[in-house]
């Protein structure tokens, strides 16, 4: 169980804050007294009920409180001025006034817990690695069993935690059903090593080849979800014996389009200067309709997903790929769905898309959530169907 608010969790399985998924050292007592304000977000609490909690009602200085409070908002990075996250309200108490969410991953427990529970949840899925033609351990997920179906990371992702994710491992088991679903971790994102090597479009193509050469898989089928769309698209032109089926949501052919540069520049910007708030601004754009707790769970798994650094260097290339001069030679049968109003990539890069793929099928849907995974069914639903006409 456990709490998240801007880059900050809060982990009582582990009893420890973390910052941008880093553990940050702080006295048990200190720590304490974040999980108590966290349990009574947005409540008053008196200094006799703090001084109960924590010091089960022994009697202690005024200094002694004052210095704990203070204690904890400097591991917040907060302030007596500021008070951004620890509200002082005169004569009566504190508050804690931080947008507060719960953690999905608090414990992986409690999301093997609910799996067990949940008929719907789908099934395990098994996490292996393996070196790719750098060197680089790459983390790969599979779960579900049958033709091989390929998803590959779109900007940021953690094939563990992701999976952890209620709304997301029921998407991608509906849509894997009949299946043996299989997503990867970039190098530095999740669970696979580090690099220091730039991200570029013929790194994301080698690593695509990469994975598939360690499945030894004759024939796959591929979904698509936003930035991974130009990787599909190039492997599907390149390889149209191998590619059976193609089908995206979200996605786009040409990066440099999806956004005017100025927007491109602000994005960038934001979140190399506080991934916090960074994650925060793309959960939003992203999912402009869902309830704040959605959107901060979201904003969570980008943030567990990599750092600040990882992320500004990924979205940078996300608006760098292209694959318009790959669109005409795809012959494999496509599926494009993409809703209306997408406020991350524009509806007109869906319709170019099918413009330009020779039978490719457009299903237009209304909405304006970048994300497929936050809806009733439908999309995972009608994605499998394509799968597995």
């Amino acid at each position: 169980m456990g709490w998240v608010f801007e880059d900050f969790e809060l982990d009582m399985d582990a009893f420890e804050l973390r910052r941008a998924g880093e553990t940050v050292p702080a006295e048990p007592q200190v720590l304490s007294l974040l999980f108590l304000f966290a349990e009574n977000r947005n409540r008053l609490l008196t200094k006799d009920e703090i001084v109960e909690k924590i010091w089960d009602g022994r009697a202690i200085s005024d200094a002694a409180l004052s210095s704990r409070i203070k204690s904890a908002r400097q591991l917040l990075g907060d302030d007596g001025k500021q008070q951004r996250f620890i509200k002082t309200v005169h004569g009566k108490g504190f508050r804690f006034v931080g947008d507060v969410a719960p953690s999905p991953y608090g414990a992986q427990a409690s999301a093997a817990d609910q799996r067990a529970t949940d008929p719907d949840a789908g099934p395990e899925q098994e996490i292996r690695f393996f070196a790719d033609r750098n060197g680089t351990s790459i983390a790969y997920s599979l779960s579900g069993s049958g033709p091989v179906l390929i998803s590959p990371p779109w900007w940021v992702t953690h094939v563990e935690a992701d999976w952890n994710v209620p709304d997301v491992r029921r998407f991608y088991a509906t849509v894997g059903r009949g299946h043996t679903l299989v997503r990867y971790d970039r190098p530095g994102t999740g669970l696979s090593d580090p690099i220091e090597a730039p991200f570029t479009f013929e790194s994301e193509v080698a690593l695509f080849e990469d994975v598939v050469a360690e499945l030894d898989a004759e024939n796959i089928s591929i979904l698509g979800l936003s930035c991974s769309g130009p990787v599909a698209i190039y492997h599907a032109a390149n390889h149209p014996g191998q590619v059976e089926k193609l089908c995206f949501f979200g996605a786009y052919a040409n990066g440099p389009a999806i956004s005017p540069p100025e927007v491109q520049k602000a994005m960038l910007s934001s979140i190399k200067a506080h991934w916090g708030l960074g994650s925060r601004q793309i959960a939003d754009a992203f999912l402009p309709d869902l309830e704040r707790e959605q959107v901060l769970e979201f904003a969570n798994q980008l943030r567990r997903a990599a750092d600040a650094e990882t992320a500004a260097a990924m979205l940078k290339l996300v608006y760098q790929l292209d694959a318009t001069d790959c669109l005409a030679r795809v012959k494999a049968p496509t599926l494009i769905m993409h809703r209306r109003g997408d406020r991350a990539v524009p509806f007109s890069e869906a319709r170019d898309m099918a413009k330009h793929i020779a039978g490719a099928t457009l299903i237009p849907l209304e909405g304006r959530a970048h994300s497929p995974w936050y809806d009733d069914g439908k999309i995972a639903e009608k994605l499998h169907d394509f799968l597995v006409s």
